[in-house]
């Protein structure tokens, strides 16, 4: 009795100081950011693979070329109406480092500000492989199927049951296909690879950067900025390896600043609209401007984060219930979107790119929305 009486207060008092912290975001705007994310993610995957004629502007999304910055500026000079300009936009990368963002964010007041107890490492690491696992078995293996008949992958020219396919089919079931030979290839179809990457992250989290406290001091911000750190000298010295930016070393910088900003005290800080405003515009106006700076592209990860983040700030409750309800599917979307992609990238140039993007979406959306309540029960199990 003494001892749940002195748990009941523990709680208390922690509960007592969660509401003394304000938050960067709250519930609802976490869940609008979600949605935002993926919607970004499945316009990026089906945007920039589109195929046409003139030389395109490549996303600096695994490797920095100012190649691509130079095929931005003659594509916006010479007003190309046959790869819009809306469309090119949809394919911004930054929808995959906003989720690392909010994993950080969301760990960090899940198991630090909320006086939840965490478990040990071997019990973490089981429990969250187990979450992911169920989360992307049946998508996988339907992909598979789908990819096979339509002949879409490239793991699918190799015999089915060679050595090479079971590698790949254990490697994909164990969330190892990112440390296997060649990762920017045998990852295919993505977006499986976040799993593997975002499993990686969370292994650090749980062994060197979790701290009971849930504040930022010295004590606790230090592991975070070494890590954080630890990845963009990654990237500036090898900068188009395809294992680091494959792995964790990509995720370093977003998830660290996830986990920091959670920590962090934000009830001294009440930005206003016009604020808001101008540092969505300035981290855009950064984001397209590190086409062009290897210094600042070292940092692009957390450009479109933050204008993302002013974004929800500044949306209407109804636009912002929107994207609340799409991030509330926003699991099986990332799993079930890429299934058909490839067979609507085939009827581009008979369909159109905005038609076969919107049908890509709208059968997309459906599948998520028939997964969701399945998925739903695998979790309650």
């Amino acid at each position: 009795m003494i001892n749940s009486r002195r748990c009941r207060r523990l709680f208390s008092y922690t509960r007592l100081k969660m509401k003394q912290q304000s938050e960067l975001l709250t519930r609802e705007q976490c869940a609008a950011f979600k949605g935002l994310a993926i919607l970004m993610v499945m316009c990026h995957n089906f945007s920039h693979l589109i195929k046409k004629k003139v030389a395109l502007p490549n996303e600096n999304e695994f490797g920095y070329s100012i190649i691509n910055g130079r095929r931005l500026i003659k594509w916006l000079i010479a007003g190309d109406v046959d790869y819009t300009l809306p469309l090119w936009f949809s394919a911004i990368t930054g929808g995959v480092f906003m989720f690392v963002f909010l994993s950080g964010f969301g760990m960090t007041r899940k198991y630090e500000c909320s006086g939840k107890p965490i478990p040990g490492p071997g019990r973490f690491i089981w429990q969250h492989y187990i979450k992911m696992f169920k989360l992307m078995i049946i998508p996988f293996l339907l992909t598979l199927a789908v990819f096979h008949f339509t002949d879409s992958a490239i793991f699918m020219r190799t015999k089915v049951l060679s050595w090479q396919w079971i590698m790949y089919f254990v490697g994909q079931l164990t969330f190892t296909i990112n440390l296997m030979p060649k990762p920017h290839i045998s990852i295919t179809p993505g977006p499986y690879w976040y799993m593997g990457m975002i499993m990686e992250v969370w292994i650090i989290y749980r062994l060197f950067l979790y701290h009971r406290s849930g504040r930022n001091t010295w004590r606790t911000a230090w592991p975070v900025l070494v890590f954080m750190a630890l990845g963009i000298v990654v990237s500036a010295v090898l900068f188009n390896p395809s294992y680091a930016r494959h792995n964790f070393f990509i995720a370093t910088l977003n998830f660290g600043c996830g986990v920091l900003a959670a920590r962090h005290d934000w009830s001294n800080i009440n930005f206003k609209r016009w604020q808001l405003w101008c540092i969505a515009l300035l981290f855009l106006v950064l984001y397209y401007v590190s086409y062009f700076s290897f210094t600042l592209w070292l940092f692009s990860t957390m450009f479109t984060t933050i204008a993302a983040i002013a974004f929800i700030k500044l949306m209407p409750r109804w636009l912002l219930a929107t994207f609340k309800w799409v991030g509330g599917v926003s699991a099986a979307l990332y799993v079930m979107h890429p299934m058909f992609r490839y067979v609507f990238l085939r009827k581009v140039p008979v369909w159109g790119d905005y038609t076969c993007l919107f049908l890509y979406l709208a059968v997309a959306f459906a599948l998520a929305l028939a997964y969701n309540p399945l998925l739903k029960r695998l979790n309650r199990r």
